[in-house]
């Protein structure tokens, strides 16, 4: 009971974490089933792909990137790079569940790379219901319209320059 209910500084009490997660998977029910604009067969082949290159993109090619030690929680290559390349992913599809499915092959496959089939599994519901859950929230408001893009504001701007 004592871990818990714990208020010690960096640990979040139990009841919130499982609160959250329990809040999350209702939202992402309810975005998945109110969003008009589903899901095809080629959405999904991105968003494994994407998910898969994200994965590498931060689990391969960021790690390659040695920064000192002072630097690295400021600067740290593998967090950016997995950023950039999940936001292009995401902008490329731009339909609800894309977040979520993306992150949830980003971690399978970051779990393959880093330490074969004995991977956390926990990651996996984190990443999906955190990440790739705003995202797709992000999409839902939007209405798939996230970054600008295919905003005819934005259009009629960009054709002047």
């Amino acid at each position: 009971m004592h871990l818990m209910f714990s208020l010690e500084p960096g640990i979040t009490p139990l009841p919130i974490v499982v609160g959250y997660f329990i809040i999350a998977a209702i939202i992402a029910v309810i975005i998945i089933k109110k969003s008009k604009n589903k899901m095809r067969l080629m959405d999904y082949v991105m968003a494994a792909i994407g998910g898969a290159i994200v994965s590498i993109a931060d689990h391969v090619i960021g790690d390659m990137i040695y920064l000192p030690a002072p630097i690295y929680p400021f600067i740290n290559p593998p967090v950016w790079f997995r950023i950039l390349v999940f936001f292009i992913v995401v902008g490329v599809i731009r339909k609800v569940g894309a977040g979520m499915l993306s992150m949830g092959v980003f971690d399978i496959v970051g779990d393959l790379v880093h330490f074969g089939f004995v991977g956390e599994p926990l990651w996996l519901i984190e990443d999906v219901l955190t990440y790739g859950l705003m995202a797709d929230i992000a999409i839902f408001l939007t209405q798939g319209k996230i970054f600008g893009i295919g905003e005819k504001k934005n259009q009629v701007f960009f054709c002047r320059f």
